[in-house]
């Protein structure tokens, strides 16, 4: 349903029935500490100054409690949420005290349960908010939140003489607003776009997908003279001579063994002296010499002076910050980055995350697999991705070999998040013989099938860097580590020479992957993996009808561009079966295999294990159009408010005034919120806006019945707005949208292309209608560099397309539209002429507005609501003369010049009568 601005008797009916809702909440009273706990409860504590809690007995038998009194009456089911204002201090330059809250809930019997949540508590002078998800515990059984329960709060391992300071404990509901925002009946309000709604995370009150921090070190490849990066974790260590030093005959010779094992990059030794000879070539021994290897360095073990130092060794690759971190490591690994960044911008910062195991992340601190990535590059900003996840395991008991369920998965997430953000990633390969801590299974004795199933896989996927896992044999009872590339005494195994050739293959193909990008990635397996699409016809390139195999595992199917030539890679992921791969096509093209680009002998392939096939389609093919928006910084200071919200890139103008600078990801070329796992493809315009836009809600509390005219403020520059609405976001070699995703209304609909710039606004959930756009301006042309032929355009309305069309689903008819002046890159925030929205009818009492942008790219700067009476034109007069005892206003409430004012509408006030009147 659309709510019409002149409203229909039904859609006035919605709104007197609207929502009361936001801001109620369940508050909890302090309970003091226990006699015996290690916190003091320091005197002089209110509501409004918050209460102090100071350790002064770590180990007191009681921990660092703090517990709130016993509900007093049964609290109501919709409070999900606990959440409580801290402030903090703590020993000099300890910047993280905790990083564990214990969550306890008590019965009245005194018993309970407890429940362990990563989350750090800072060092901060200024008010903080924690946020805790309490649903599952009032779920379970009878369901916490009865009458004498209560909750306790430990702040795990809190260090001798720090203290936190603790107000506004409530049970919220999982979106709140911490106060309604006041709509006047006598004048005009002004929403302010960093005021929307909070929710226990992203997705309740707002949606967004705009990272809020600049990637601080952008990705450059860390190889020598531009060679694939291969890496190995437990790499080459020095040996002692029989003088008690480094053995630096054997230290030279080993490393030159793991050069030609196609290896070039590795991590540190353990010894800071033989590293210092990996990197430089004039200080004595040069251990490096005769290969072209770099190494990464751990700053965490260097001083600020020797990673000075070190950042122009010529042999450095970059920084290793850390290996598989949980989301309260997160800011720890930030603050390591941005003390590097400080130091040294040249280098790469490395850093590695787990894969996923399972859909539940919540052991990480995450929601899901998607929200850990997402989380771990907005919080980090390390300017690429890397993740280790192992597919080959091996039944104990039988000995046979299977592929873990989420092989693909992992690299449809990889590679579907690295390229929304405009990064690369880095795939891992197990070369160990291990337990792997599941019951029943363990890693299998590697194999040179297996991989290359896990090497050409990932590089099929577009992956610009393959790792190791691992090249010597690490010590571990737990894991038993085996037939790794290097035995115990560092002698080679013949699993070495598997890596070598795998490496050969990479190293033979650079040419094909580094630099490469996938167009689309699919699979013809009977039943397709998760996260993957099933390859369909009109997926493949001009000339090839079909690819099949007489395997039901099928085919990883992959097409690649590379410096304007496409690729089409063909490689078989079965553990055991040989595949007879045939493939169906109109027209001749070449093969490219390691030992150069050859005529195929024909289009059928008999693919063992890990066998791959690679055809060159064609050289200057054109370039896909960039379609990743260049990160815009102007000299502006993020706002401090809300500064924990990391997905929204919420600025500060220097008049204080916010806006949130991109309403929707900088990434608009393809479909890449959630996998599409249909062959269909299909997609609702709800994914589609969730996907390329962004929404925040707004709690108002109006304070009289009445109509309402309501402006957005916004800003839309001039190339960013062209790039986006003129390009189509993927194209297949027809000049047609490609697969990635079809809208399922339309399929021939680009949405990109066709909602820049737009956004719907919900009242109560319901669409509001604009006044002022049956008609808008058809797309830029993508040339129209200077804008001219767009500004006339906009002057000539005849060539203007018609809203609200009958095919459209109904939300999408209340688009309201921006469009800029063409050229202009720099635009003045304004609201339009004539209210966006006209004689909107409100009734007193809360409501909820909703503005869903739908791609973006523009930046929100603000609502305007006025009651019609003020901002209606009630009163259009021509005046050449204005009366001296009058005031003018522009329409943003800004004083005019009548003297000097340019021609246009503006505000007049004489004495107690404002009218609007055109000069």
């Amino acid at each position: 349903m659309l709510l019409n601005v002149k409203s229909a008797a039904s859609a006035i009916l919605m709104l007197l029935c609207a929502i009361q809702y936001a801001n109620a909440a369940y508050n909890l009273e302090f309970d003091g500490v226990s006699p015996s706990s290690s916190f003091q409860m320091e005197p002089g504590g209110s509501a409004e100054k918050g209460y102090t809690f100071k350790v002064v007995n770590p180990d007191a038998a009681v921990p660092a409690f703090v517990s709130f009194k016993k509900f007093a009456n049964k609290v109501d089911p919709k409070y999900r949420m606990l959440t409580f204002e801290y402030m903090a201090t703590g020993p000099e330059s300890q910047r993280v005290l905790s990083s564990m809250i214990s969550l306890n809930f008590i019965n009245s019997t005194g018993t309970g349960s407890s429940r362990i949540v990563h989350h750090n508590t800072y060092t901060t002078g200024t008010w903080c908010r924690m946020s805790f998800d309490i649903g599952p515990e009032r779920d379970k059984g009878l369901g916490f939140g009865r009458i004498n329960q209560s909750l306790w709060v430990h702040f795990v391992s809190l260090p001798a003489g720090s203290s936190v300071t603790i107000r506004n404990a409530k049970l919220e509901e999982y979106e709140f607003a911490e106060s309604p925002i006041e709509i006047s009946a006598g004048k005009t309000s002004f929403i302010a776009p960093e005021a929307f709604n909070q929710g226990l995370h992203n997705g309740y009150g707002h949606h967004s997908r705009q990272p809020a921090d600049e990637v601080p070190i952008k990705y450059k490849n860390p190889a020598l003279d531009g060679r694939f990066p291969i890496l190995a974790w437990n790499g080459v260590e020095p040996h002692t001579s029989s003088s008690g030093s480094i053995d630096w005959d054997r230290l030279e010779s080993d490393f030159k063994d793991f050069w030609n094992c196609g290896f070039s990059l590795t991590l540190p030794t353990g010894n800071p002296q033989a590293n210092a000879h990996c990197l430089w070539d004039n200080i004595g021994r040069f251990v490096f010499k005769d290969t072209g290897l770099k190494m990464f360095l751990k700053p965490g073990e260097l001083t600020d002076d020797e990673v000075r130092y070190y950042a122009g060794a010529p042999r450095l690759a970059g920084w290793f910050i850390r290996d598989e971190p949980f989301v309260f490591n997160l800011h720890e690994m930030r603050t390591m980055v941005d003390r590097v960044k400080s130091i040294d911008t040249e280098h790469i910062l490395y850093g590695n995350i787990f894969g996923c195991q399972q859909h539940d992340m919540t052991a990480t601190g995450a929601r899901d697999y998607d929200d850990y990535v997402n989380q771990y590059l907005d919080q980090v900003g390390i300017g690429y991705l890397s993740y280790d996840f192992y597919p080959v395991r091996q039944y104990v008991a039988t000995g046979k070999r299977f592929m873990h369920p989420l092989f693909f998965y992992n690299l449809e997430t990889a590679s579907r998040i690295s390229q929304s953000r405009g990064i690369p990633f880095w795939g891992f390969v197990h070369s160990v013989e291990s337990n792997c801590n599941v019951e029943g299974t363990k890693y299998p004795a590697p194999s040179v099938e297996e991989m290359k199933i896990e090497a050409f896989c990932a590089l099929a996927y577009g992956a610009q860097g393959i790792q190791y896992f691992t090249y010597g044999c690490p010590y571990d009872p737990e894991y038993d580590y085996k037939n790794s590339p290097l035995d115990k005494d560092g002698n080679r195994t013949p699993t070495w020479n598997m890596v070598q050739s795998v490496n050969a293959e990479i190293n033979a193909l650079s040419h094909v992957f580094l630099g490469a990008k996938t167009r689309w990635v699919a699979n013809t397996a009977e039943n397709t993996p998760e996260g993957c699409r099933s390859l369909t016809a009109d997926m493949l390139p001009d000339g090839f009808s079909a690819i099949t195999s007489d395997c039901p595992t099928g085919l990883c199917v992959s097409l690649l561009t590379n410096a304007g030539t496409e690729y089409l890679m063909i490689v078989n992921p079965d553990l055991e079966a040989i595949q007879q791969v045939k493939i169906e096509k109109t027209i001749a093209c070449k093969q490219v295999t390691v030992n150069g680009i050859t005529d195929p002998v024909s289009d059928t392939h008999a693919l063992a294990p890990g066998e791959y096939v690679i055809y060159l389609l064609g050289k200057n093919t054109p370039s896909a159009p960039d379609t990743s928006e260049p990160y815009v910084n102007p000299d502006l200071r993020l706002t401090d408010s809300r500064s924990h919200i990391n997905e929204i890139d919420l600025r500060q103008k220097p008049d204080a005034s916010t806006y949130i600078n991109n309403m929707g990801t900088e990434n608009w070329g393809s479909y890449s919120l959630t996998p599409v796992t249909a062959t269909g493809l299909a997609i609702t315009p709800g994914q589609a806006a969730d996907n390329w836009g962004a929404w925040f809600n707004y709690t108002i509390n109006v304070e009289a019945d009445g109509e309402y005219d309501i402006s957005i403020k916004h800003a839309v520059s001039w190339d960013r707005f062209r790039r986006v609405a003129s390009t189509p976001a993927l194209l297949n070699q027809n000049g047609a949208l490609c697969a990635d995703y079809r809208l399922d209304y339309d399929p021939s609909v680009n949405w990109p292309a066709e909602f820049a710039a737009a956004m719907v606004l919900e009242i109560d959930g319901t669409p509001v209608m604009p006044a002022n756009q049956p008609v808008y301006p058809a797309n830029p042309k993508a040339d129209d560099y200077d804008g001219s032929v767009y500004n006339a355009m906009l002057a000539d309305k005849s060539s203007w397309l018609q809203a609200n069309s009958a095919t459209v689903p109904e939300p999408l008819q209340a688009a309201l539209r921006f469009w800029p002046e063409g050229g202009n890159n720099e635009p003045q925030p304004r609201v339009n002429d004539k209210p966006d929205y006209t004689a909107v009818k409100l009734t007193a009492g809360q409501h909820k507005l909703t503005v869903r942008s739908l791609c973006s790219p523009w930046q929100f700067h603000g609502i305007q609501i006025a009651p019609s009476a003020l901002s209606g034109i009630d009163v259009i007069e021509t005046e050449t003369c204005p009366e001296a005892a009058e005031q003018w206003f522009d329409l943003r409430g800004l004083p005019a010049n009548p003297d000097t004012a340019a021609p246009g509408l503006y505000l007049r006030k004489r004495g107690n009568k404002v009218e609007k009147i055109a000069k």
